[in-house]
């Protein structure tokens, strides 16, 4: 089918390899709940972004508990940019730990996955003020509640600019 010849040309797969991967991740979409078409939109660009093959079951459930209807590509989309951002390898233990925080943070936020784009884009100035993966996208999720993604983006790099540059600076850092 489609699906499966998709898949089989982005991960360089013979025949033989195609047809056991295709029983594969018609598995894992069974196991997860979700439709054949949103495993294989998934896996295929799980490869693409060159993902550790074994984090599929993970993406999905993201994709479940964020009740995200979209492409499961953009899931994975999302998920690289952040890992990327954090210069994190995108192995299967970084996605979960990603993963767990972003099912707590839409569950309790109004954070959508359209807006990792905005937190990637800013990222690095929190990595580069110390900031923890976790605290900076908690913080972006909080302003999330208030703004859109860009603005909630900018907003938090703003303040980490103003934080920064105010630390060597008593009065200053002592006002804020």
């Amino acid at each position: 089918d489609k699906l499966t010849r998709s898949m089989q040309v982005q991960m360089g797969l013979s025949d033989e390899q195609a047809k056991a991967q295709r029983l594969q991740t018609l598995q894992v979409a069974k196991a997860a709940g979700v439709t054949p078409e949103a495993a294989f939109q998934a896996e295929t660009q799980l490869s693409s972004s060159a993902f550790d093959p074994n984090v599929l079951d993970t993406i999905l459930k993201i994709s479940q508990a964020t009740n995200f209807e979209g492409n499961t590509a953009e899931v994975v989309q999302g998920v690289a940019q952040v890992l990327n951002a954090y210069q994190l390898a995108r192995s299967q233990q970084n996605t979960e730990q990603l993963g767990a925080s972003l099912v707590n943070l839409f569950r309790d936020t109004d954070l959508q996955m359209q807006d990792l784009g905005d937190f990637a884009k800013n990222a690095s100035v929190f990595e580069n003020a110390g900031l923890k993966l976790e605290q900076s996208l908690a913080s972006f999720a909080g302003l999330r509640n208030v703004y859109q993604g860009s603005e909630a983006g900018t907003g938090l790099r703003n303040f980490v600019g103003i934080l920064q540059a105010s630390a060597g600076n008593k009065t200053q850092s002592d006002a804020l």
